[in-house]
């Protein structure tokens, strides 16, 4: 069985996923560029989670 955690899974989930139109939330796991832009691509929008330690994505918003 592949091993699979949330930088591999939230992707897959995304590509059969219809999101258009909707809002989805994501924790701070999935916090990341390359799953914004598929949910904004597919014309969704999105929410995610912020830890504090997160100081280098902090800084770019």
């Amino acid at each position: 069985m592949d091993k699979s955690n949330e930088f591999t899974a939230i992707p897959k989930v995304l590509d059969w996923l219809d999101s258009k139109a909707s809002i989805l939330t994501i924790d701070t796991m999935g916090c990341r560029y390359k799953i914004a832009d598929k949910i904004m691509g597919k014309g969704g929008r999105y929410i995610f989670s912020l830890e504090a330690n997160q100081g280098q994505i902090l800084r770019k918003l």
